[in-house]
């Protein structure tokens, strides 16, 4: 194209320069944007999940006295001959695990539960021998058998093994064994969220379970199975 004196226009080497500048310019930031996006979606925490409270278990760690009981299932056994006992007593055999019966000693407070109500009794006996992965253990009831109580009738005892003073303890958590480490959720002061938080467990009973650390007295903890939300560290209750 010619100008206006005749002369052809020749783009000049410094414009063409300095727009191959700018493309750069912008291409760079432009990049540095997306980069700067991508790492702040990458940082975003997922929203805390919102949980029906009345749909999980709470309980509030305790301190103070706990009792370390053994369950078994067990029959009411018949009365031998020879033996003198009351006339409305009641004794019963109970199978217990004998991982577990090295603490049963004779002497020992039960409760049995005949599931027409639940009577107090002592340990009589302690078979010395394993059948079956679990040893004999005869409970004789302290009070009269509950009305309709019969031998061969299926029971279920506690045994008290063992009593922890000065102990920080909770209800049991679904997946809480003995001497392990667990992820329970603690509730906020306010009770509308939880975190997520590590808690040493000692000795277990069968309710109860003995809080080694991570837990304080008077803390409230969900001990329902919480799977659902494995990967959240927060919750919210509503």
């Amino acid at each position: 194209m010619k100008s206006k004196h005749g002369v052809l226009d020749i783009p000049r080497e410094s414009n063409q320069h300095q727009r191959r500048i700018r493309m750069i310019i912008y291409s760079v930031v432009g990049i540095a944007a997306i980069a700067g996006i991508t790492i702040f979606l990458s940082r975003l925490k997922p929203a805390a999940p919102v949980v029906d409270k009345a749909a999980v278990w709470v309980d509030t760690v305790k301190k103070g006295r706990m009792v370390i009981g053994v369950r078994a299932m067990g029959t009411v056994l018949r009365q031998k001959k020879g033996v003198k006992e009351p006339s409305n007593s009641m004794t019963v055999q109970l199978k217990v695990p004998a991982a577990q019966a090295k603490d049963v000693r004779t002497g020992e407070a039960a409760r049995i539960d005949t599931h027409n109500g639940i009577v107090p009794g002592h340990v009589v006996n302690v078979l010395p021998i394993v059948l079956g992965g679990a040893v004999s253990v005869d409970v004789m009831l302290d009070g009269p058998a509950p009305q309709g109580s019969a031998p061969g009738q299926q029971v279920d005892g506690t045994i008290e093994v063992a009593k922890l003073d000065n102990t920080t303890y909770v209800g049991r958590p679904v997946f809480g064994q003995a001497n392990t480490t667990v992820s329970l959720f603690k509730l906020d002061n306010d009770g509308k969220g939880a975190s997520l938080v590590q808690v040493q467990l000692g000795r277990a009973s069968v309710n109860t379970i003995e809080v080694v650390s991570g837990l304080q007295p008077d803390d409230k903890v969900i001990l329902s199975d919480m799977a659902a939300w494995g990967g959240f560290t927060r919750i919210r209750l509503e």
